[in-house]
């Protein structure tokens, strides 16, 4: 029994598809599996190393278990054990569960050729927009559309504030937070060199002085930590390719009484004029925040396509 139930963990390990893994992870698990179904079968013999290989049959299980919790599957084991190495073995486990889950996992797979065959939390990852699409930032009707206003008076902006426009692109929003400021900050942020050289232009040709750009990278936003009052995404967050790391960052810059307004087109619509990879659920967004430390405390609805999903740091 003890050799059939190794063997069938190893067969399964190897079954994993190699995408949920990097090269160097996978190549470990086919090493670390191959030592479980040694460990397994020799579990009666005395060995000089077993303490050793008692802990990677541990590592090897938390690899397994790691990729079953990200394809929402239940793992029911028994282990052939006597009781008292099984419930330690059990602790062992849980331990090792409850910590992979804090940091989810990002699969490599074909999906929607508007997005990139990245995918994270059942999600996929959509193109960033590029500097070419400045003009459709731009566009006369936007206001219509997405009633811009509306939005920024949703953010209940006050003399003195510091905003981070996240993915600020062109601009536009930054802009109008600007106006309602007073002494305050914006932090225009963008990962794309030519949107930091547009905006630097822009703002300089309108004379505007109370907003700062700054190029990020895609995991971190370069500001003072516990320094921004409130965080604006519009239709942005979608496109972030590392997004757990970017909702850490955001959530170090944030003051502990700080809001973030994430806005996104709304995936609930089918009647949203834009592509199925471009929009996200208010219930996609709120499980891909609380990883990053966040909870919902409202979702604004009075915008015309969009949700005005409102976050605070989870006390």
């Amino acid at each position: 029994g003890r050799k059939h139930g190794a063997a069938g963990v190893c067969f399964f390990a190897h079954l994993l598809p190699a995408a949920t893994y990097s090269q160097g992870q996978w190549v470990e698990m086919k090493i670390l599996s191959w030592i479980l179904l040694f460990y397994k079968l020799n579990l009666q013999k005395e060995c000089k190393y077993r303490a050793w290989l008692y802990y990677i049959h541990t590592y090897c299980w938390q690899c397994i278990l790691l990729y079953l919790r990200e394809q929402s599957t239940l793992l029911v084991c028994i282990i052939y054990m006597n009781p008292i190495r099984s419930i330690f073995l059990v602790i062992i486990l849980l331990t090792g569960f409850l910590t992979s889950i804090s940091q989810p996992i990002y699969e490599t797979r074909r999906g929607d050729p508007n997005g990139i065959d990245k995918w994270y939390m059942g999600r996929q990852i959509a193109h960033v927009m590029s500097h070419y699409g400045i003009q459709w930032l731009e566009r006369s009707e936007r206001q219509e559309e997405e009633d811009t206003e509306q939005l920024i008076k949703n953010l209940g902006l006050k003399p003195g504030m510091h905003i981070a426009d996240i993915g600020a692109g062109s601009g536009y929003h930054s802009v109008r937070m600007a106006k309602r400021i007073g002494n305050g900050k914006v932090f225009a942020v963008d990962v794309e060199q030519e949107m930091i050289r547009f905006m630097d232009e822009r703002f300089k040709k309108g004379k505007i002085t109370n907003i700062k750009t700054v190029q990020s990278s895609e995991k971190d936003i370069p500001i003072e930590e516990g320094t921004v009052d409130v965080i604006l995404m519009v239709d942005v967050y979608h496109e972030f390719s590392f997004p757990y790391e970017m909702g850490r960052s955001m959530h170090t810059i944030l003051k502990p009484d700080g809001r973030v307004y994430l806005v996104e087109f709304r995936a609930e619509d089918s009647s949203v004029p834009i592509k199925a990879v471009h929009k996200m659920s208010e219930s996609q967004a709120v499980k891909e925040m609380k990883v990053a430390g966040f909870e919902l405390e409202t979702n604004i609805d009075n915008l015309p396509w969009q949700h005005c999903l409102v976050f605070r740091k989870k006390k």
